[in-house]
């Protein structure tokens, strides 16, 4: 019975001897994949835990500064577009602001085209009547209707704006008188003159008799002749030609009238010009303008 249990009794502990003699190699084997599968999740954790942890609601500090970040920049967007959207329509409204701009400008410069052309109108209407024409001369400079070129004409009518230039009939009769004068006062003949005229031109005709010589008394006389007779033929340039080669005392007597004569040529060639450039303007044909009485 004895041996019987002796004998058992090493059959019973063999198996238990025989479990426990691997089981360090399984223990390393279990330790070394634990090892494993801690570095593999300590490698990819940065990378996958958000998602993992998203899942079930639960976010990480990183996760938390990527989806502000995430969310500012989709609100930049946003407000990128609603800019781009102002941008293209402010961009809209200055352009139709300067096609208006142009329009306006373009209606503003041709009211101005238009009033200028009426103030020339009216200009070269006042030249070619007797009496001032200084209101249609204040309106022709103030709308800057006139070219610079006309300018020197200008300068020679502008004193006669108040009261008129005289016309050619005018100048014809002066001339008359003033020649009158002139032989009296060269020659002592004695025309149909009022006794003031005399008095006037005596110590003059004095003077003249002493310092003058025949050969100047002819010449005067023919120049004299010369412009009376382009004056006969309202040939007014030509008269006042004839006229600016006298010289002396005669000259001196002329003086006033041959002013009087330049300003004339000067508003006749002005008039003249004036209704070419009104007629430019409104696109017709041009014309002489009537000569002033």
């Amino acid at each position: 019975m004895d041996q019987n249990e002796d004998q058992a009794t090493p059959q019973a502990s063999s198996p238990v001897s025989a479990r426990q003699g691997p089981a360090p190699r399984d223990a390393g084997r279990k330790a070394y994949t634990v090892a494993v599968v801690a570095l593999v999740i300590s490698i990819v954790a940065p990378f996958g835990e958000d998602a993992l942890l998203g899942t079930v609601n639960i976010r990480t500090p990183m996760a938390h500064r990527v989806a502000e970040a995430t969310q500012k920049a989709s609100q930049l967007e946003q407000r990128s577009a609603e800019l781009e959207k102002q941008l293209a329509a402010a961009t809209a409204q200055l352009a139709q602001q300067q096609t208006q701009t142009v329009a306006v400008a373009a209606r503003i410069e041709k009211s101005e085209t238009w009033i200028r052309t009426l103030a020339l109108v009216q200009l070269g209407a006042a030249l070619r009547r007797p009496g001032p024409f200084d209101l249609e001369l204040a309106m022709a400079r103030t709308s800057a209707a006139t070219p610079p070129e006309l300018d020197p004409l200008l300068a020679k009518i502008e004193p006669y704006a108040a009261t008129g230039v005289p016309g050619i009939a005018q100048l014809r009769r002066d001339f008359t008188v003033l020649r009158a004068r002139i032989d009296w006062n060269e020659h002592g003949l004695m025309m149909p003159m009022t006794w003031m005229d005399r008095l006037i031109t005596w110590p003059r005709g004095a003077s003249s008799s002493q310092s003058g010589g025949p050969a100047q008394a002819d010449a005067t006389d023919r120049y004299f002749s010369e412009a009376a007779g382009e004056l006969a033929q309202d040939d007014l340039p030509r008269a006042l030609a004839f006229a600016q080669q006298v010289s002396g005392l005669s000259r001196e007597l002329l003086s006033d009238w041959m002013e009087d004569a330049e300003a004339r040529v000067a508003l006749d060639d002005l008039a003249r010009r004036v209704n070419d450039l009104v007629v430019q303007r409104l696109g017709g044909t041009a014309g002489q303008p009537a000569r002033r009485p």
